[in-house]
């Protein structure tokens, strides 16, 4: 089957898919970067704390994947197109026309704008999460064994590639240029609507929905303890990048003098056209995208020929790097800090999504089901990670606690947080997602 699979398996599917992440990971970039700075410029301040939170709150879809992707297993809207492409383009769609209502209605009032960035950023991530999971299962439709640590590789690349990359030096064109921020964020929507269009030149595998006993094959997998191990591993592993990564920043950007922090307000010091800052978030952001880049090449490479020596080659990198971060500020040591930061959690990232999507074909007609499970189990993870990071950063901050003993403590928890994730990940048979070649020698 897989032989089959990989003769079926065409060069453009992989462009096709690292189209659709580029664009996703372009709406993280705007969101967590540019629109930060378009406020920043206009309102001069804001609440990172706050930010957090309604953070946490705008990506709960993603937590729901689950139940999207029973759905997409369970009902196939068009026999013509197949289960997956009509849940792409139309929520995708969905996702897209928000964005562009957010390019005509975004009023920079200081009682209002948080709100509005709660409730776009809740229907465009419900939009989003929709086609993100059609099309996972349709990459693992599609894609055989041996070539799904490099096409996870380089999706996963696309999005964070887009995410730093994109974001700020699209964000940058825009300043330079004098263009209204808004246009972008037309810009996006246009795009999150064409490329969720592009799948329909995926031949998809057309299977009847009375061959999909849904409620069954889901209390098959809930009764399962191995996959409980994969949904704790799963959630466990995501909770400390959202926090270790925001926090660097903070640490980095306040040893350059760029930024003050005021209990839990961060001001950023800057000139009234922002230019300045934004070069410099653009460069390390730079440094960043080397990472990730070597990282979904390296990591996806490694993960097709090995899945267990790629999650101890992440681990291996990232664990020192969080005991050591807090003294690699400055110029030279905040490059140094986001080249290894982002290369070690990315190798980890794309082991671990290589490895979910091996144990999801253990369920060939739930593969959508079971992948949503342990992608909503990570993103969960994120979630709680957001909430966790805001609680610190008031707890400690209202006591009046110096910000590098905050990072101290955040990088000490992630640590143990890191660790957990990893022995609950030694407890899985490696016969579940191992190449056969390998079973031998880890017995």
């Amino acid at each position: 089957m897989n032989d089959d699979k990989a003769k079926a398996y065409k060069k453009n599917y992989s462009i096709i898919f690292s189209s659709f992440y580029l664009v996703q990971g372009l709406h993280n970039g705007i969101w967590g970067t540019v629109l930060a700075f378009y406020l920043i410029i206009n309102i001069r301040r804001f609440d990172e704390a706050l930010l957090f939170l309604i953070t946490a709150l705008t990506i709960l879809p993603w937590s729901l994947k689950f139940f999207i992707g029973m759905i997409n297993d369970k009902y196939q809207i068009s026999e013509k197109f197949g289960r997956r492409f009509p849940f792409i383009c139309i929520f995708g769609t969905f996702a897209g026309i928000w964005w562009i209502i957010m390019s005509f209605y975004l009023p920079l009032d200081i009682s209002m704008i948080y709100l509005l960035l709660m409730v776009y950023g809740l229907f465009i991530n419900i939009g989003l999460a929709i086609a993100d999971t059609a099309i996972d299962g349709l990459i693992l439709d599609v894609t055989p064994k041996e070539n799904l640590g490099h096409v996870q590789g380089w999706t996963f690349g696309m999005l964070i590639f887009g995410h730093m990359a994109g974001g700020y030096l699209i964000g940058i064109s825009f300043i330079i240029l004098s263009l209204p921020i808004p246009w972008l964020f037309m810009m996006e929507g246009i795009l999150m609507i064409i490329v969720c269009f592009t799948p329909y030149f995926i031949e998809e595998e057309l299977i009847s929905s009375e061959k999909v006993y849904v409620w069954k094959k889901v209390k098959d997998i809930f009764s399962k303890k191995l996959n409980w191990k994969v949904f704790a591993f799963s959630t466990i592993d995501r909770i400390d990048g959202i926090i270790i990564g925001t926090f660097y920043g903070l640490l980095v950007w306040m040893s350059l003098g760029f930024i003050k922090l005021e209990g839990t307000t961060v001001t950023y010091l800057l000139s009234d056209e922002g230019l300045e800052l934004y070069l410099v978030a653009f460069f390390f952001s730079l440094m960043a995208v080397i990472g990730i880049l070597l990282a979904s090449f390296i990591g996806g490479r490694l993960a097709d020929k090995n899945r267990r020596y790629a999650v101890y080659f992440g681990h291996l990198v990232y664990i020192p790097w969080l005991f050591f971060s807090i003294f690699l500020i400055g110029l030279v040591g905040g490059i140094i800090g986001y080249i290894t930061f982002a290369f070690s959690n990315t190798v980890i990232t794309v082991a671990n999504q290589t490895i979910r999507g091996d144990m999801s074909k253990n369920y060939p007609e739930m593969k959508a089901t079971y992948y949503a499970i342990t992608i909503s189990a990570t993103n969960f993870g994120m979630m709680i990670g957001a909430f966790i990071g805001g609680l610190i950063f008031i707890f400690l901050a209202l006591y009046g606690a110096d910000f590098t003993l905050i990072y101290f403590i955040v990088a000490i928890f992630c640590v143990g947080v890191q660790l957990l994730s990893f022995w609950v990940f030694m407890t899985i048979d490696p016969a579940e997602y191992e190449f056969e070649r390998h079973l031998k020698k880890l017995k």
